[in-house]
């Protein structure tokens, strides 16, 4: 299967997708309505537009595939956050169990998918993934962010940032991109995730929604930065790639008032 689709189609076939792997669970162990909002399954697509911009041909298959498997990942991370602020006297034992088991189903869901690729560079492709996976499960594991400002960007870099950089350097890898294209990749990808997270802080949405206390003007200058060094990536990736597809991820954090 070949052919680029438009955002629309890939957004609905990685959802369906996504779906798909997580009702084959058959417990019904979580309502897909708790989850925080998947973003039209912006890493998914971003995965998808890394590949297009360096393949000389696009490739269905391959992107939708791979892209499952980082949403289903992203899933991991979104029911993990959601457990952190819990409150463990309000939520019944059974409550809790179910969502540990929903996002252990998914990360393990997310694995089994990728495994599903069928490329020579399926080695280098669970290298990265193991790598973000892991980052999450460490940022995770600590205790909740205390919303200072280095923590905020701390935890929005390990989590966001490391699924954003692996998503883009999994498209680069499959796509064959030469070294360079990947890091400028890895760099768009990370910067841009990073600074999604960081305004979502800032705007209160998720579970490390930043505080009152929190120095907002300071974490959008951060921001603003990490979507300045993706552009600066950008712009040197146009020398050598089709880029025009993945201006539009910028779009999807344009810079703010500092």
């Amino acid at each position: 299967m070949t052919g680029q689709l438009t955002r629309d189609e890939r957004s609905a076939e990685l959802d369906r997708r996504v779906t798909t792997a997580v009702d084959a669970d058959g417990t019904d162990c979580l309502d897909p309505g708790s989850l925080p909002s998947a973003d039209d399954r912006w890493y998914g697509r971003l995965l998808a537009l890394s590949y297009d911009a360096v393949a000389p041909t696009p490739d269905r298959t391959v992107t939708l595939t791979a892209g499952t498997a980082i949403e289903l990942l992203r899933e991991y991370w979104l029911v993990r956050e959601q457990l952190i602020d819990t409150d463990d006297a309000a939520a019944s034992r059974r409550e809790l169990t179910t969502r540990l088991l929903a996002s252990d189903y998914r990360y393990t869901s997310a694995y089994s998918t990728l495994g599903d690729l069928q490329t020579e560079r399926l080695t280098e492709c669970f290298e990265v993934f193991s790598a973000v996976s892991e980052s999450l499960i460490e940022t995770l594991g600590t205790p909740s962010p205390d919303h200072s400002d280095p923590d905020e960007v701390r935890f929005a870099e390990r989590t966001a940032g490391a699924l954003g950089r692996g998503a883009a350097s999994i498209g680069a890898i499959l796509a064959d991109a030469d070294e360079r294209q990947r890091d400028r990749l890895e760099t768009l990808g990370s910067g841009v995730a990073t600074a999604r997270a960081v305004r979502a802080a800032i705007d209160g949405d998720g579970a490390t929604a930043a505080t009152d206390g929190t120095d907002t003007r300071a974490l959008r200058r951060y921001a603003n930065r990490r979507l300045q060094a993706a552009q600066r990536a950008l712009e040197e990736l146009s020398e050598s790639a089709t880029t025009a597809s993945l201006k539009g991820l910028l779009d999807d954090a344009p810079a703010s008032e500092a």
